[in-house]
């Protein structure tokens, strides 16, 4: 009982060290359950990028700004949503709605494609698994039954390199579905899901430096 109360305490320790780190470095709204994340980039092309799109068409958020979002995203407490409020020194000519609407977009369509791919490779993993339980039954039924001559050394080695293989097929089956399914795409999608807002406008300083020019 004292080994569980020690344990207890220090599981309790630990949270509340966590919870001081995090708020030292983010701001956590508990009330409204709430964790902002500020973000400063230089130009809105290091944010997005229009390469591949047609011309004149929305951009996309570059891989580079999308990883270190997604970084930021993983400090999210238990039971908290996100709100992003990213200064853009140089939005080059768009507004910050614009942008907001080039992030929400680009994450959409980034989380369509990562399920399309999700269900095409359920598919393959799946026709693995069966291909290979089929060839684990033949080889069975084969010896088990002795459709062919057991003592063949023809057959011993065919039958070897069958067995082989149907595990081949197994293992490859559940390293897609278990192993090889990166965690980048199940989290996209607790992302989207855990984003309450996204805020998107000119740094401070260089809208006052505006401001003086203009005056």
């Amino acid at each position: 009982m004292k080994l569980d109360c020690k344990r207890s305490l220090l599981k309790s320790e630990e949270r509340e060290r966590v919870r001081a780190l995090l708020k030292d470095r983010f701001d956590l709204d508990e009330t409204a359950r709430l964790m902002t994340i500020h973000l400063r980039f230089d130009r809105f092309e290091d944010v997005f990028t229009a390469q591949g799109c047609r011309e004149g068409g929305a951009p996309m958020v570059r891989q580079e700004a999308l990883e270190t979002i997604s970084s930021l995203a993983k400090h999210r407490p238990f039971g908290y949503r996100l709100k992003f409020d990213i200064a853009v020194s140089d939005l080059q000519g768009h507004t910050g709605e614009e942008c907001e609407r080039f992030f929400v977009d680009s994450l959409f369509l980034s989380e369509h494609i990562s399920v399309r791919h999700t269900k095409v490779e359920n598919i393959v993993a799946l026709a693995l698994l069966v291909f290979g339980i089929l060839i684990l039954i033949f080889n069975a039924l084969c010896n088990g039954l002795e459709w062919l001559s057991a003592d063949s050394v023809t057959w011993s080695t065919i039958s070897e390199v069958l067995d082989i293989a149907a595990w081949v097929f197994v293992w490859e089956a559940v390293t897609i579905y278990f192993i090889e399914r990166p965690e980048s795409k199940a989290f996209q999608r607790r992302f989207r899901r855990t984003l309450a807002e996204v805020c998107f406008r000119q740094a401070e300083e260089d809208s006052h430096e505006e401001q003086t020019a203009a005056r």
